[in-house]
């Protein structure tokens, strides 16, 4: 599949990082098998405008799927961190967004900028619970809650009596995480994407931090 160069995000992508700050590992300052840019004298030049593109050059970023999760539940560290980018965000013209196989994306400048500025950034348990179980944070009540079959809400935090306290049963539906996951995973079938069991395959061996084969996450 060729590698296309797109300017706003096709789906909800999500980057995974051991600690708040983003740190990209340049193999010009540590020599390693996995990295993610390769910097000259200290600067990263976009490859985007080469004849030729050749990653890795930037983050690396998945939308909701298979391997995604299974990339947040087998990362390993103390204080990981899940940035999210909403599908349709339009990127700045520091930032291009390059699609370099399957459903592997790669978030790259163009010029030098912040990434945190356009993003989203939850805790791996945050992710898990609102991405694998479905629930949704609601700011007005400051709790998660999910739709159940017969449209009422549920709500994670409860009082001893078993209610939730305070809020109500009923809720007019928003824009829902887990309706985004729904929404890419609809859109690849629709354009015959490969299957995420595949994406998976490569996760396992490309994007994980414990690989000794990988060249960037």
């Amino acid at each position: 599949m060729p590698v296309r160069f797109l300017y706003s995000l096709p789906y909800t992508l999500f980057r995974l990082s051991a600690k708040k700050n983003i740190k990209l590992r340049d193999l010009t300052i540590r020599s390693r098998p996995s990295y993610d840019v390769i910097s000259d004298q200290g600067i990263v030049h976009p490859l985007t405008t080469t004849e030729t593109y050749a990653g890795p050059n930037g983050a690396s970023m998945r939308p909701l799927g298979e391997a995604q999760i299974s990339l947040v539940e087998n990362f390993r560290g103390d204080s990981v961190v899940v940035y999210e980018i909403p599908e349709n965000t339009p990127l700045p013209p520091d930032l291009v967004l390059v699609h370099e196989y399957d459903d592997h994306y790669s978030l790259q400048p163009s010029k030098d900028m912040t990434v945190d500025e356009h993003s989203t950034c939850h805790t791996k348990e945050q992710w898990l619970l609102i991405y694998r179980e479905g629930w949704t944070w609601s700011e007005d009540y400051k709790d998660y809650f999910r739709w159940q079959d017969d449209g009422s809400c549920e709500w994670r935090q409860k009082n001893k009596g078993g209610e939730s306290k305070d809020k109500p049963l009923k809720l007019e539906k928003s824009s829902k995480s887990k309706e985004k996951g729904s929404s890419h995973k609809d859109k690849a079938l629709k354009e015959g994407k490969p299957s995420s069991s595949k994406g998976k395959e490569k996760a396992s061996k490309e994007d994980k931090p414990s690989s000794s084969k990988d060249k960037g996450r």
